[in-house]
């Protein structure tokens, strides 16, 4: 599949979002919209001759998707901040100072503090854990603090309750005992 940035190279002569659409990086919403809307009158398909019809398609396609991206604020920081436009990411070739934190939150909602003490109280004592548990036990063939380290919002200081979970799984599912 063709990046939207190769096919801004291939219609724009450029990789430039901004230049696409002739406006700034700092150009605020309102500008970006009347960017694209007068782009949008120059390239829709009813409105160039029948010859012009196929690339101009194809350049409407490339600013209408210019236009979404710049559009949602957590897209266009990513493309501000390292170029990306989601399509390109190649996780095996970003370098170093690729910016993860800023593609992670461009993907996945912020997490408070309070979710995760909630989801740590659902999960704790859940079938969940006890599957974690087994998990961890036959991997780390009963060893506890590998099992304390593989199984979520375990520590030590809940060693006790764990071996107690993990006595009862493994006499009801008869699992060896290392």
């Amino acid at each position: 599949m063709t990046t939207l940035l190769e096919l801004c190279r291939k219609y724009f002569n450029t990789d430039n979002l901004y230049e696409v659409l002739n406006t700034r990086k700092d150009a605020t919403d309102k500008e970006v919209r009347k960017a694209y809307y007068v782009l949008s009158m120059k390239y829709h398909p009813d409105k160039v001759t029948e010859n012009e019809k196929t690339e101009a398609t194809e350049k409407f396609k490339v600013i209408s998707r210019i236009h979404a991206l710049l559009n949602d604020a957590d897209k266009r920081k990513l493309y501000d901040d390292a170029g990306c436009v989601g399509d390109d990411i190649d996780p095996n070739s970003a370098t170093e100072d690729f910016p993860w934190e800023t593609y992670w939150s461009s993907i996945f909602r912020k997490i408070t503090d309070n979710e995760i003490r909630d989801y740590e109280l659902k999960y704790k004592g859940s079938d969940d854990e006890k599957r974690d548990l087994k998990k961890g036990y036959l991997a780390g063939k009963g060893d506890m603090e590998f099992i304390i380290n593989m199984v979520p919002f375990s520590s030590v200081y809940e060693e006790d309750r764990l071996r107690e979970v993990l006595g009862k799984i493994i006499e009801e599912e008869d699992l060896p005992r290392f």
